[in-house]
């Protein structure tokens, strides 16, 4: 009887952590890949830092996806990233519009749980 409570206790506990090992291995496309990284892009941007939200699940993913994402893709998640940390942030206009792509690029991945969001504060 106690055997059965084991294998039983133990078969339940592989079942729940299925599920977790399972998202670590899940691979991402080219395009969630490159969304994935504009969003941590933006996310870490010197002009949102106050109110960026919590990218590190999100960050994680990538970087492990990093050595399985196709070189065109790469390349262009890097270039989209070199863009976004030059983009202009000098007036509260232009910091509005980078919240606004963040928050754009970033919604898929909250509503997934990889991204928590954080309090945009009023202007």
């Amino acid at each position: 009887m106690m055997r059965a409570f084991i294998c039983a206790s133990a078969i339940a506990a592989m079942s729940f952590a299925a599920p977790a090992g399972a998202q670590t291995q899940t691979l991402m496309t080219d395009t969630q890949f490159i969304n994935a990284s504009v969003c941590i892009a933006y996310a870490q941007h010197r002009a949102l830092a106050d109110d960026a939200p919590n990218v590190e699940a999100l960050r994680e993913l990538v970087s492990d996806q990093g050595r399985r994402v196709t070189p065109p893709a790469a390349a262009r998640a890097e270039t989209r990233k070199r863009a976004i940390r030059r983009a202009d942030a000098d007036t509260p206009e232009q910091i509005a519009e980078l919240r606004a792509n963040r928050d754009r690029a970033c919604s898929g991945f909250v509503a997934t749980g990889l991204v928590q969001a954080a309090n945009t504060p009023t202007p």
